[in-house]
């Protein structure tokens, strides 16, 4: 045996999938999530739009400042969907490790 090598008890496994938490970002933009996030960001920010900016809009008087409000009318359900799709997925794993 070479000297370069480490002693065995010194060896790590890598760890095995079901062993780490989702990660975040991919569980948020994988199909799945975005299957049930995106429509929800849809309606839930149309919702929005129409009730906070909609006679704004509708007046034809929108500015730039109007359209990043409407723009984070979309992107708050997306990501409060996101993070509850998230939770539960984390909460999956914690209850699949106690086993």
């Amino acid at each position: 045996m070479s000297g370069s090598r480490a002693p065995r008890g010194n060896r790590r496994a890598p760890p095995r999938t079901g062993d780490l938490p989702p990660r975040l970002l991919e569980t948020a933009f994988s199909t799945t999530s975005l299957g049930r996030c995106v429509p929800i960001a849809l309606v839930v920010g149309t919702l929005l739009s129409l009730v906070n900016q909609g006679s704004v809009l509708f007046a034809g008087a929108a500015t730039a400042v109007t359209w990043v409000r409407v723009l984070v009318n979309y992107l708050v359900p997306f990501c409060v969907s996101s993070a509850g799709f998230y939770g539960c997925r984390r909460s999956m794993w914690r209850a699949q490790r106690r086993r």
